[in-house]
């Protein structure tokens, strides 16, 4: 009977002991792989959790922002924990900021506003990149909010929140209207196009889109409705009927579907999507509340929605 005991407590013992070795040797193999993956990609920063390791990091590359555990961390080429393939030459030197966003996402406006008021503060390059939601979801295989009743119920309150708080006339109307935003997009991608210098223009346009749609609920397809926006934004009416010529030319059609791949090759999920660049590292990140953990990747400071 004891016999039996002791070989079923040796048993377990040596499953568990098992168990942590396959453990430490999955992220020993991780950690190798992402040192072998550098030589071609700009790698994710993998810190590894063995006892008997010291924590290491990866001074090129990817920073995804989430905490990981050692199950999690199984090989180089897993999409979520592993390499992100990021190519050299996205890799900014200096302090850049690349904000991908769709006017038909609430959230990236907020993130548009406190970027905008922020590029001075903290000395950076606001970089500025209208993209699709749809194709960003599509390929990225995530699904809208909005199809989630029990989300599309918590956004009402969210917004009205986080309108006063951020200081954004931001209202969900009474009913959703489904529409599709590659139009306005791509005005706002032709709007980029013929703004060769800064953003100014695009910054405008896109804030007088978002006003329509989230504060006034007002039409953002129709050309009367792009080119009321177009005037507000400092356009002439004959520059506003060039720039919706341009906007329905496959350029333009090329040119946003190109802005949203170069997003879903940073492994975005949903807009806003912020890449930020400094010193040859770039960090991701999703949302608008992110914030602090920007001004931290940049070395600067976070002094709440309304800096001075």
């Amino acid at each position: 009977m004891y016999s039996s005991v002791w070989k079923l407590l040796f048993l377990k013992s040596f499953s568990v002991t098992l168990k942590i070795n396959i453990a430490g040797l999955y992220i020993n193999q991780a950690y190798i792989g992402a040192l072998q993956c550098s030589r071609r990609w700009q790698c994710a920063i993998i810190q590894t959790s063995h006892p008997n390791q010291k924590s290491t990091t990866e001074q090129q590359g990817i920073c995804v922002g989430n905490s990981i555990s050692s199950s999690q961390v199984v090989s180089c080429t897993q999409q979520r924990f592993g390499c992100l393939p990021v190519k050299d030459e996205m890799i900014s030197s200096g302090k850049v900021i690349k904000l991908f966003y769709d006017i038909s996402s609430p959230y990236s406006w907020l993130a548009f506003e406190v970027l905008c008021r922020y590029k001075n503060i903290w000395n950076v390059e606001l970089k500025l990149k209208p993209a699709y939601l749809a194709g960003v979801m599509y390929g990225s295989g995530n699904q809208p909010p909005v199809l989630n009743p029990s989300k599309l119920l918590y956004m009402t309150s969210d917004l009205t929140l986080l309108s006063q708080y951020f200081g954004v006339p931001m209202y969900r109307p009474s009913k959703l209207i489904k529409k599709d935003s590659v139009i306005p997009m791509r005005f706002v991608t032709a709007v980029a196009e013929k703004e060769k210098d800064g953003d100014d223009l695009v910054e405008k346009v896109s804030r007088e889109l978002w006003k329509r749609m989230w504060s006034t609920h007002q039409d953002i397809v129709q050309p009367a409705s792009l080119t009321e926006v177009g005037i507000k934004a400092g356009f002439s009416a004959n520059e506003v009927d060039d720039i919706l010529i341009l906007a329905k030319s496959q350029q333009i059609k090329d040119r946003l579907t190109s802005i949203t791949n170069e997003a879903l090759k940073y492994k975005c999920f949903g807009l806003p999507f912020i890449v930020v660049q400094v010193d040859g590292k770039a960090g991701v990140f999703f949302g608008s509340d992110r914030f602090e953990l920007m001004a931290y990747f940049l070395g600067e400071k976070w002094f709440g929605p309304h800096p001075t």
